[in-house]
């Protein structure tokens, strides 16, 4: 646990500062003031004004795969795992009709935008509305992607990371980034003249201007990618720029500084001196 502010952190381990749980976590959500965490082992939750770990127990989660993904829309914990999607109310397992039309297949990305959750798995994207409990599945050959051209690659290979602003959706897999309009439910594709292919995203994150423009920045496994898709900005960056790996596992903007975590740890970059 890392506090940037006063630069100091906290390590946690299993049998010792973990007295409930695992410490090999795949996926963290901050909820209602206490970190959960997900795992093989299913889902603990730390409390920090207590300090104090929880789990809730395997026989309420019934989840047999590793735990990628948690999301929440403050009202249900959305769960994306290797063998499917789940959601939770108070610690307990909701019925939910999307389980089924997902299937045993595993959750590649996970993302509330406000209205609506969007899920990728494999080369299929659904939108689940909430407020009308329905889903809607966007086709692999660019189906029901309103403003896509069809020489303009629609869902060739899966979408691994998921953002999200007031306005829009971006959505980054091999070849760039889909983005979809919340205001107009047009798609449009961005890949900055080929400059975006081939990059394995595992990371995105995004903040809003002052201007209202949207600046995302990419984690990917051959360095970090800033992004402008108003004026098609794209610059990497990588060892040669000062990051300790080239593999970038998770990218987190914080005002004006980005946090980048690496196999080799964490480092922070201040990144608005580089935007055009």
């Amino acid at each position: 646990l890392f506090d940037p502010q006063k630069g100091q952190s906290k390590f946690f381990r299993r049998g010792i500062e973990i007295t409930m749980g695992n410490d090999q976590a795949s996926s963290i959500l901050e909820l209602n003031n206490q970190w959960w965490f997900g795992s093989e082992n299913g889902i603990q939750f730390y409390n920090p004004k207590k300090d104090f770990w929880s789990h809730i127990r395997e026989s309420i989660t019934k989840i047999d795969g590793n735990i990628f993904h948690l999301e929440t829309d403050n009202l249900f914990l959305y769960i994306g795992h290797s063998r499917g999607i789940k959601r939770f109310q108070n610690e307990l397992n909701e019925p939910w009709s999307i389980e089924a039309v997902i299937g045993r297949w595993p959750v590649d990305a996970l993302e509330w935008d406000g209205s609506n959750l969007w899920i990728s798995s494999g080369r299929r994207l659904f939108r689940w509305l909430a407020e009308a409990e329905f889903v809607f599945q966007y086709g692999s050959s660019g189906q029901n992607m309103n403003g896509l051209q069809e020489n303009k690659s629609p869902l060739i290979s899966k979408i691994t990371s998921i953002v999200s602003s007031d306005s829009k959706v971006y959505f980054a897999d091999r070849f760039g980034l889909l983005i979809y309009s919340k205001i107009t439910g047009e798609w449009t594709r961005f890949n900055a003249e080929s400059k975006l292919v081939d990059f394995h995203a595992l990371d995105l994150d995004l903040i809003t201007l002052d201007n209202g423009k949207d600046i995302l920045w990419l984690a990917t496994s051959k360095g970090a990618l800033v992004i402008n898709p108003e004026t098609s900005f794209v610059r990497l960056f990588d060892k040669k720029d000062g990051l300790p790996d080239n593999k970038i596992n998770a990218v987190k903007i914080t005002g004006n500084y980005v946090w980048f975590g690496t196999d080799e740890g964490l480092c922070k970059f201040k990144w608005k001196n580089y935007l055009k």
